[in-house]
């Protein structure tokens, strides 16, 4: 425990919140620009059957855990600020 007030500690994790998210959503829309890239690099064939093509490649599987942890931190801050909010009077009937 410190000696910030709760409404201090809430805005700290929810900062942490915002940033996480932010990083999260970053390496997702890398995730997806390099689909693209990769199904591009096929050449000329149906969307689906590249895109099956790609997600089956051990290329694919390679990245795939890179993308798991920044969403992790994120949600694991949702959690956090979300458990901070009850003990917080100035939030209090405010919407999530």
């Amino acid at each position: 425990m410190t000696d910030r007030p709760i409404s201090e500690e809430y805005r700290i994790v929810a900062k942490k919140f915002v940033d996480a998210d932010a990083a999260a959503n970053l390496l997702e829309e890398t995730k997806s620009a390099v689909l693209s890239q990769q199904m591009m690099a096929l050449g000329d064939m149906p969307v689906s059957r590249a895109e099956m093509q790609v997600k089956a490649s051990g290329q694919w599987h390679q990245h795939g855990p890179l993308y798991r942890p920044g969403r992790q931190a994120a949600l694991n801050t949702a959690v956090t600020t979300a458990g901070l909010r009850p003990a917080c009077p100035r939030l209090r009937g405010r919407g999530p």
